[in-house]
């Protein structure tokens, strides 16, 4: 019984969180829905002479223009620089040590 307790209560924190992330990336212009979630298209890019936490970024278009998200992680077979990536994600709440890129945590990413 604890465990269906546990399942739902989960159940109700993504859909919390999927109607917060969906109602902050409706100004996402690359995008589909996706599993009832917006998937968002991105290119991985590598920075060079870089922080170890900011080597690998992922670029997207957010507002009509390029913007670069820093995730938590991304997963080492994603890790090549141009490789066109769908995703989707949750804000951080840590800090940027990457100058205006904005941090993320990836929930889910898949090869575009």
């Amino acid at each position: 019984m604890s465990l269906l307790a546990c399942a739902t209560r989960k159940e109700e924190q993504y859909e919390k969180q999927a109607t917060e992330n969906s109602s902050q990336q409706e100004s996402i212009s690359d995008h589909t829905e996706h599993k009832g979630i917006i998937w968002v298209d991105g290119v991985i890019v590598q920075q060079t002479e870089t922080k170890p936490e900011c080597e690998f970024l992922i670029e997207v278009v957010l507002d009509n223009q390029k913007q670069q998200l820093v995730p938590l992680h991304i997963p080492e077979e994603h890790k090549i620089d141009g490789k066109k990536i769908r995703f989707y994600y949750s804000m951080s709440r840590r800090q940027s040590s990457c100058g205006n890129a904005i941090p993320i945590v990836i929930e889910e990413i898949e090869q575009k």
